[in-house]
């Protein structure tokens, strides 16, 4: 796509017609638009991945990362034990796995740690 695309999908929210009102428009695409600083003067661009709306549009480390929390959050508010077997039996999916996947951030006591700190 060129530029003279992206100008155009943007011209059509006719903002020179309301200089008075802030306008934002959608761009789904793994482009990048940082060249619309330069060109469009009092732009703001703001860069936001498709998962934190569609949580299917992310890729499957950030679908699993996502059911983990989300598993993880129903045995904090419901008061159960938060371990990776809970968690495991809630997502259906081996212990090991959870263990394998937590990893990543310090396992999950780690995660426990920094959930409990944002409370």
């Amino acid at each position: 796509m060129t530029r003279t695309f992206y100008f155009r999908q943007i011209g059509r929210l006719r903002a020179h017609r309301r200089s008075n009102v802030e306008l934002t428009f959608y761009f789904c695409a793994d482009y990048d638009l940082s060249f619309l600083l330069t060109e469009l003067p009092g732009v703001k661009l703001e860069v936001v991945d498709a998962c934190d709306f569609c949580i299917e549009a992310g890729s499957r480390d950030q679908q699993t990362l996502h059911a983990i929390v989300n598993a993880f959050t129903h045995l904090w508010q419901s008061r159960q034990k938060i371990g990776q077997k809970a968690n495991a039996k809630i997502l259906d999916i081996s212990q090991a796995w959870v263990s394998r996947f937590t990893q990543r951030w310090g396992g999950l006591a780690a995660m426990r740690k920094n959930y409990y700190s944002c409370y």
